[in-house]
């Protein structure tokens, strides 16, 4: 029996039969796969929770700058819709008694739109001896020199630089009892947004869109029912700590007393922006008009002739 016992082991203890190399598919993979791997990779690859260093650390790097992007990405978003739920329809009074809105434009066909900011002082009425019609108001205001105009204008429309500062303000929607002038602004608004966009175009000598006339439209007198504003007009980027676009503007808005307009009593004649440019023969003061076109009843932009600054 012992004997028999001593048998079974030493069957159980002899070595596996080997297939011979030739036939040997599985050996002959091993052999190759060695070639190409060397014994720290190979013996890394024998444990499926291993990988090797190299790939773990570009596995790391790609997860801190995936974390990185997500974290800048939702701080965008966050700040872009804070934005858009503060400025997105609503014109506020600043301290300093001017008035800051936000509009829409489309820089390129077939892009997304952005936000443009539009600060404009505090209105001031234009004295009647100044002119009864604006190519009147604006030779008169040429006349002065650039000098002597931009201090008028800036003494009697102050408007603060806000740029890189907190935006704090009242919110302000239109009501002609309390005030009228007010109302008339803000009921012109967005023609004013329209006409300071043509003048950042003027400003940096661009492709003009709007036809040009040889002589000025003609504009009916105004007398003393009606009532001509004047405000300084500067357009900034909200996406940029609202810093200035451009050079400052002057707006002018054209209004005349009216039974017919429901609410305030007023209605609006004529919107205007103007600016000054530098040209090879000296310095002009540049006007966009956009007035009322009682034959096609709709409202016309035309750019007027530039007027020669005195000194």
């Amino acid at each position: 029996m012992e004997s028999s016992m001593k048998n079974r082991k030493k069957q159980f203890s002899s070595p596996p039969l080997i297939v011979s190399t030739n036939c040997s598919t599985l050996k002959s993979l091993y052999v190759s796969c060695r070639r190409h791997i060397s014994c720290s990779e190979a013996a890394a690859y024998t444990n499926p929770t291993t990988l090797p260093l190299a790939l773990k650390e570009e596995e790391e790097d790609a997860a801190r700058i995936y974390r990185e992007t997500s974290k800048q990405l939702e701080d965008e978003l966050i700040r872009l819709d804070t934005f858009s739920a503060r400025f997105k329809t609503q014109i506020i009074r600043l301290p300093d008694g001017s008035y800051l809105s936000n509009f829409k434009i489309r820089v390129v066909v077939g892009r997304p739109s952005c936000f443009v900011a539009m600060q404009s002082s505090a209105a001031a009425i234009v004295p009647s001896k100044a002119g009864t019609n604006m190519s009147q108001v604006l030779n008169r205001m040429a006349s002065m020199g650039k000098e002597n105009l931009t201090h008028w204008l800036l003494k009697s429309m102050p408007m603060g630089d806000i740029s890189g500062k907190d935006i704090v303000g009242i919110p302000v929607t239109p009501c002609c009892e309390k005030d009228i002038l007010e109302a008339i602004c803000l009921d012109a608004l967005e023609k004013l947004q329209s006409l300071a966009l043509e003048g950042i175009q003027i400003q940096t000598n661009d492709k003009e869109k709007l036809k040009r006339n040889e002589n000025w439209e003609r504009q009916g007198e105004r007398d003393g029912e009606g009532v001509r504003q004047v405000m300084l007009i500067q357009l900034r980027d909200p996406y940029k700590e609202y810093e200035a676009v451009g050079d400052t503007m002057i707006g002018f808005i054209e209004a005349t007393a009216s039974v017919i307009e429901a609410g305030c009593g007023f209605k609006i004649e004529g919107v205007h922006m103007a600016g000054f440019v530098s040209r090879d023969k000296g310095v002009y003061l540049w006007c966009v008009s956009m007035t009322r076109d009682c034959s096609k009843r709709k409202w016309e932009c035309v750019r007027n002739p530039d007027i020669v600054l005195g000194f």
